[in-house]
């Protein structure tokens, strides 16, 4: 009896033994997985992400960054929720605030008129009245420009020359709950600065024009 109670001790210590080296092991993937993720997104410059786009406070972005771009759309909802904390950016002097938005005449509203289930007619009112309410807006010794595009919009962006706050679409369809991803400039090669690079690039493309203020024919 006491050789085979030592041996079903024996037995279980081994087995004790197998499943701490098992979940050693174990915890020291996941650890290495951790590092592998941190890095990478440090790499990328990754901040943040917030899971709704629409509770992100954008004030001290809109209000305080020296340089800003905007892309979006038509802008409308956004601009017209945010106009308040535009409204007292405009009254920063020296400041330079890009906007750029689908062209109202872009054959890519008739394309986006079918995701978001309305006619192009509306949304080129919607960017329109965007154009209006933005030019409206004191702008004291504020260099302010609208430009309307003619390719896909693939993101909506607020980026500083800080920070990039980057918003993706889904394809097929309009979603209400969007999340937001923060980037820093910071990091060498990072999200940031592929932006940047997309921005300016769309800002100066050919078929690019601008609707605030018009240049003189």
């Amino acid at each position: 009896y006491e050789f085979f109670l030592r041996k079903e001790l024996l037995n279980e210590f081994d087995n004790s033994t197998k499943m701490l080296i098992t979940e050693t092991v174990n915890i020291q993937q996941r650890i290495e997985q951790h590092i592998f993720l941190a890095t990478s997104l440090r790499d990328i410059g990754f901040i943040k992400v917030s899971p709704r786009e629409s509770h992100f406070d954008y004030s001290d972005i809109i209000i305080n960054s020296k340089k800003l771009y905007f892309v979006f759309n038509d802008g409308r909802t956004w601009f017209s929720r945010h106009q308040e904390d535009i409204h007292l950016r405009s009254k920063q002097v020296g400041f330079e605030t890009h906007v750029i938005l689908a062209h109202p005449n872009s054959i890519f509203l008739s394309s986006l008129s079918i995701k978001v289930d309305q006619a192009a007619e509306e949304l080129t009112r919607k960017i329109n009245e965007t154009i209006k309410l933005i030019s409206r807006m004191p702008w004291v010794n504020h260099d302010i420009k609208i430009y309307g595009h003619f390719l896909p919009t693939s993101y909506s962006l607020v980026m500083s020359e800080e920070n990039a706050i980057f918003i993706p679409y889904p394809m097929a369809r309009k979603a209400d709950r969007l999340p937001c991803f923060t980037f820093s400039s910071k990091a060498d090669e990072g999200f940031h600065g592929l932006l940047w690079r997309d921005v300016q690039e769309l800002i100066n493309h050919p078929h690019t024009e601008n609707l605030f203020p018009r240049k003189l024919l």
